[in-house]
């Protein structure tokens, strides 16, 4: 996570508490409690076109706003960012 941190602009949440499957009380598993991070809208929605239902798979909007589309995908970006750091280990 301080890689992550350090390295991009990805909100990264806050790491609780940790354990491996040997500390874990019942022995089920390594697990994990993070801080939630609120969202108000997924990047899936964002990309959607309007009033297509989410059961159904989803469109890209043709109607989008470019700026909205260079932001998105300049946030991607960052994520793939992750790939490179993890190749130079």
């Amino acid at each position: 996570m301080r890689c992550i941190q350090d390295q991009s602009s990805i909100t990264t949440p806050f790491i609780v508490h940790f354990s491996t499957k040997k500390e874990s009380p019942l022995a089920v598993g390594p697990s994990i409690i993070m801080e939630y991070i609120d969202h108000h809208i997924t990047m899936y929605d964002l990309l959607n076109t309007p009033g297509i239902p989410k059961s159904k798979r989803g469109i890209v909007d043709p109607k989008i706003c470019e700026l909205k589309l260079k932001a998105l995908y300049g946030q991607l970006g960052d994520v793939l960012k992750l790939s490179r750091l993890y190749l130079l280990r």
